[in-house]
């Protein structure tokens, strides 16, 4: 049987076919565009995007924080979980500071660069110190870096997971449990942060010896 083709002034006469057919399209557009499984595979497709977009498809705040580090590199790749670490830490330590009524601190971009620096620093040249090899201390580097404020402090850590560095749970480890490190988080004058963490994997001293792999946690604070 020949198919005849609709009229142009068929819809005009049937409006409400126009109404519902312009309905069911743009639905059918918004679960193309807004539905969370299609947005998941796509993500999973994709692993570019920002840190807020990576944390909200990721793991859960505690469960980066309590991870080993080398567990989350080798799961979302060194570049996000440097990102994670870093977002989560800054997270946490703000969650404290609320705990004991102190403003939250804002990541100052100057402070970040310096703090991710130094911890590349540390790692490259297998040091350990408030102070580098010239006896810079974290005032000569913010300084050096452009930072015109007040440095506050600095915390360092070689812990081996984010929550063991910031010790809010873990006795007699971390930052929380240090009285000196404790007071530069809950320092009131400070109101900026930056934070840097570096990951480096040491090939074996000798046959007898195994790979080794260090972290690097830097913190320091400052006020504007």
């Amino acid at each position: 049987m020949r198919k005849h083709p609709i009229h142009p002034d068929w819809w005009s006469h049937n409006p409400s076919y126009l109404k519902n057919t312009i309905t069911a399209l743009a639905f059918c557009l918004w679960v193309l565009t807004t539905n969370p499984w299609l947005a998941q595979k796509n993500a999973e497709q994709d692993p570019s995007g920002d840190t807020q977009e990576l944390v909200e498809d990721s793991m859960t705040k505690k469960e980066v924080l309590q991870s080993f580090c080398n567990v989350l590199i080798e799961k979302y790749g060194k570049e996000k979980a440097t990102e994670l670490i870093i977002y989560y830490m800054i997270e946490e330590i703000n969650s404290i500071r609320q705990e004991h009524r102190l403003q939250p601190l804002k990541v100052d971009p100057i402070l970040a660069k310096v703090a991710e620096d130094y911890a590349q620093y540390l790692a490259d040249n297998n040091h350990y110190s408030h102070k580098d090899l010239q006896g810079k201390t974290p005032t000569d580097r913010a300084k050096k870096a452009g930072y015109k404020w007040f440095v506050k402090g600095e915390n360092l850590s070689p812990s081996n997971t984010p929550w063991s560095a910031i010790g809010k749970e873990e006795r007699n480890q971390g930052w929380m449990w240090s009285t000196w490190h404790r007071e530069n988080i809950l320092n009131p004058d400070a109101n900026s942060i930056g934070l840097g963490y570096e990951n480096i994997k040491r090939p074996p001293a000798t046959k007898w010896h195994r790979e080794t792999e260090d972290n690097y946690f830097v913190m320091i604070l400052g006020s504007d």
